[in-house]
């Protein structure tokens, strides 16, 4: 009998402080450049679904990411390029990522099947997630002159590999990192 991954409550305020913190420092560009790394916010959805569950937690989580592009675009000169009627498509984009990781949070086996099975689950989920994302912006956003099936797979190519690659990594990372503190987890349960 294999035990799931996420087979505890996780604390909701640290899980999630941690999650914002991380969609912190890798969205706002003046921290993830001085990071080096790109943005987490793929990964922190699908974990967030995966770890809290919860549709309140998920609009919160979406209020962050509004909150962090709009500091952005005030500073910036990206308002124009951003922020169109495709931006509105983030909320299904992102929903696909949490409800996926939803669904997961009871089936995932805390053993190395089962991480590489819902790090596949989350690589796609990653996937569909840039196509909503993508399609939409090419579709909605007025910066493309005329809009064609193969003028779509030219971009969705083009940028594909970079967002769900980061996005993959990233939710590889972090279901590690939820693997470990599980482990340790049941080892202090253990010893107790």
């Amino acid at each position: 009998m294999h035990s799931n991954l996420i087979d505890r409550t996780w604390p909701v305020l640290p899980t999630a402080a941690a999650l914002a913190l991380w969609m912190l420092l890798t969205r706002l560009p003046d921290a993830s450049q001085w990071l080096h790394v790109r943005d987490a916010s793929m990964a922190v959805f699908f974990l967030g679904g995966l770890l809290l569950r919860s549709p309140l937690a998920f609009s919160g989580f979406i209020a962050l990411a509004l909150g962090i592009d709009v500091a952005v675009f005030a500073r910036t000169d990206m308002l124009h390029v951003c922020l169109s009627p495709a931006y509105g498509f983030l909320i299904p984009a992102y929903g696909l990522l949490w409800f996926g990781g939803r669904w997961l949070a009871g089936r995932t086996r805390a053993d190395a099947r089962g991480l590489v099975l819902t790090s596949a689950a989350g690589g796609l989920a990653a996937l569909l997630s840039f196509a909503i994302s993508n399609g939409s912006f090419y579709l909605l956003s007025g910066l493309f002159g005329e809009l064609s099936l193969f003028g779509f797979a030219e971009q969705f190519a083009r940028y594909a590999p970079g967002f769900v690659l980061t996005g993959s990594a990233w939710i590889v990372l972090g279901l590690a990192v939820v693997w470990l503190l599980q482990r340790e987890a049941r080892g202090l349960a253990a010893r107790a």
